[in-house]
């Protein structure tokens, strides 16, 4: 792996930071992966198993809990890791301590009131509002591991500002995956029955035990005896407008399945959400490059180092424009070939993958620019932009779904994606200063 890297180091004359980033991104890239490759595996099983009926009941559930999770971190997730990483940098470890203490105890506290609260209205979630009886049990088991979800959430934060990038994927992502495919693999071996609530209980059995996991990995790490102080007021005055911006962002990106929920059916949340989950395999990239680049824009923007910071933007979003536009050419040339890989059934998303991968790619292409702005003090720059196209996506999604079904919200998410991530890399360039590509020097070169 290292002679590989340095080679390609070289030829592409990195620099420290860029170096740094590309090669703590190619072991997280590796896990990633493996992890995605699982999470497949396991939705081509249920979807052969339960059908798009009953794998949509179980994504449902999956995307109502990713919704939870973002409001119930309060923001606290990218507060954690930047506070971390300028402890971890200056040799700080009551900031570290105290910023985990903070957490611990607001975190916590939120998320145990808000499982209580949603268990007791399970039943109203699931039969008036979506008119999916089989959701009720699925939700109430999915609420009562909530809580560790979240403290999980506090560890991982804790592993990506101390650097351990690929650490914190494998146990917070990864390791939760391969537990819960475990799981099914033993109830397919012995027998047991693949039902929706069995299926469930795989699911949090794996969150639960990756809790455990990375918990006790975190405390391998770091040991401070200096006395800790909670810093309450001081992180939320700093995680709100992030809680904001995250949940803009959490809503844009799942409304779509729980519009459809709503409007439509379980078994064409099935389907949607298998036309998604290929769609977005470009987008695992993303989400490395901004567990790797995320302490590292902190730094240098804490630091003035506005050059470093533009070279090590510009490496990245090159790398992954390029995977991007390959991921997206497979798509559209073998998209139906590979949905039905699930089941004949899912043939009918077809449409919708078009369209989520054309959103896909420009979502990609751009770039970290979310997490740019984030990480150099331009959250409420980032609020304004998620917050007109989350209201532009309901109303879309809304009228789209009413029209054409999930085909109208695909549309919906391609409008969005392009519209905002756009708008973002004109907020990096005007505010932070950087420019995502070096299109002058390719302007230049083409002489136009």
């Amino acid at each position: 792996m290292a002679p590989i890297f340095n080679k390609l180091k070289n030829r592409l004359n990195f620099d420290s930071n860029t170096s740094e980033v590309f090669k703590k991104s190619v072991p997280t890239a590796l896990v990633k992966v493996l992890g995605m490759v699982l999470s497949i595996l396991i939705s081509v099983f249920l979807g052969r198993m339960l059908g798009a009926e009953g794998l949509g009941v179980i994504n449902l559930s999956n995307r109502i809990v990713a919704i939870l999770l973002v409001v119930c971190m309060f923001g606290m997730r990218q507060v954690l890791i930047k506070e971390i990483a300028i402890g971890f940098s200056a040799g700080d470890n009551k900031r570290i301590g105290d910023s985990l203490k903070t957490a611990y105890f607001f975190n916590l506290i939120l998320s145990a009131f808000v499982s209580v609260v949603l268990i007791l209205l399970s039943p109203w979630l699931a039969n008036n509002f979506f008119e999916v009886p089989e959701l009720e049990e699925v939700l109430i088991i999915s609420f009562i591991v909530f809580p560790f979800q979240i403290l999980s959430r506090i560890f991982s934060s804790g592993l990506a500002g101390f650097r351990k990038i690929w650490q914190a994927s494998l146990v917070d992502q990864t390791l939760n995956t391969f537990i819960t495919f475990l799981v099914l693999a033993i109830y397919y071996i012995c027998n047991i029955e693949i039902d929706i609530i069995n299926v469930i209980i795989a699911y949090v059995a794996g969150r639960f035990i990756s809790m455990l996991v990375i918990g006790a990995y975190w405390n391998t790490l770091f040991e401070s005896t200096e006395k800790r102080e909670k810093k309450t007021s001081e992180l939320l005055k700093t995680a709100f407008p992030i809680l904001l911006v995250t949940v803009t962002e959490t809503i844009y990106k799942n409304v779509d399945i729980i519009m459809i929920g709503w409007l439509c059916s379980a078994k064409e949340v099935g389907i949607y959400t298998v036309a998604s989950r290929v769609a977005i395999i470009s987008g695992f990239l993303l989400n490395v490059a901004h567990s790797a680049v995320a302490p590292k824009v902190a730094v240098l923007y804490n630091d003035n180092k506005k050059v470093e910071l533009q070279t090590l933007i510009q490496y990245l979003t090159g790398a992954l424009l390029v995977t991007a536009l390959f991921i997206l050419i497979i798509s559209i040339v073998f998209g139906e070939f590979i949905l039905s890989i699930w089941g004949s059934e899912f043939k009918a998303g077809y449409m919708v993958l078009v369209f989520l991968a054309i959103g896909q790619f420009f979502n990609v292409s751009t770039g970290t620019v979310g997490t740019i702005l984030t990480m150099t003090g331009f959250e409420k720059k980032l609020l304004s932009v998620n917050t007109f196209f989350m209201v532009l996506n309901l109303i879309l999604n809304y009228l789209f779904i009413t029209i054409w079904g999930i085909e109208g919200a695909a549309i919906a998410f391609m409008i969005l994606i392009v519209g905002m991530n756009f708008t973002r890399v004109f907020y990096v360039y005007k505010y932070v200063g950087v420019k995502i590509l070096p299109w002058d020097k390719v302007l230049g070169k083409l002489k136009i």
